[in-house]
């Protein structure tokens, strides 16, 4: 049965490779324990961060290397038994490990660069929708969606980051899109972070018909027929403080679903 969410907390938590004692003093049962008592049904924690790397005992991607134990397990259990529904967050548009061991698998912008500006943000390396990224992205949904017990699944930061790789320019020629535009390519590349929600979304029902999928970044509108509940995203710093209350009305007119309103 699908989950109705109510009352829900996101963990937005990414860690560098660099640091040496990852969920070295996480306690799951006090983390719970809290969590239930604030009355949270549905908790977002992840499974993979936009450093590309994985939480859990994986066999597909690249677990962090301090990471001693499957902790996104050992949260999956605790959840489970305090009746807690446990979301599985995946960054999807970022992964700076997995661009640094497949170059290809990254996006090329127009002037030849593989690396976005500015440098010290997350968003360095971006991952290419079309290239095999895309089917190690979709296996890794489904390694977690197999082995644990799971209520939903989070895709964040698919954003159209422009990318003019041999496969997307391929791609574009052959359905006649002016690659020297970049608002088209920009086009282009919000389709691809289209097609592969979908593609995540159909591969993950075929395990869990009941999964809650949200996408995060293109438009609510092209996902009304992926997503099956919203996460409406605010930062007051950059959004204002009027952003939330008018977008989050506006998408409960798309359809019938829950939205949750994240700050």
């Amino acid at each position: 049965m699908m989950h109705q969410p109510k009352y829900c907390l996101f963990y937005d938590n990414h860690t560098m490779k660099a640091i040496p004692d990852v969920g070295e003093n996480f306690n799951v049962d006090i983390f719970t324990d809290r969590v239930k008592k604030c009355g949270v049904d549905y908790l977002i924690f992840h499974a993979r961060c936009n450093q590309g790397f994985a939480y859990y005992d994986t066999k597909i991607g690249t677990k962090h290397p301090s990471l001693k134990y499957d902790l996104f397990g050992k949260l999956s259990e605790a959840c489970a038994k305090k009746g807690i529904a446990l979301a599985a967050y995946f960054n999807a548009g970022i992964s700076s490990e997995e661009g640094l061991e497949h170059r290809e698998w990254t996006t090329l912008y127009a002037d030849g660069r593989s690396l976005r500006e500015p440098r010290l943000t997350p968003h360095v390396r971006t991952m290419c929708y079309n290239s095999d990224y895309r089917d190690h992205l979709i296996a890794m949904a489904k390694e977690v969606v197999s082995n644990y017990t799971v209520s939903g699944l989070m895709i964040d930061c698919l954003i159209n980051y422009p990318c003019v790789c041999p496969i997307c320019m391929k791609k574009m020629k052959e359905n006649g899109i002016d690659w020297s535009n970049s608002d088209l390519i920009a086009g282009f590349s919000e389709d691809s972070a289209i097609r592969l929600a979908h593609d995540i979304a159909v591969e993950v029902r075929n395990i869990n018909p009941d999964l809650l999928i949200s996408n995060n970044y293109p438009p609510y509108e092209k996902l009304r027929c992926i997503n099956n509940y919203y996460d409406v995203i605010s930062l007051p710093a950059t959004d204002g403080n009027e952003f939330m209350p008018v977008m989050a009305h506006y998408v409960r007119t798309l359809g019938d679903f829950p939205v949750i309103n994240m700050t």
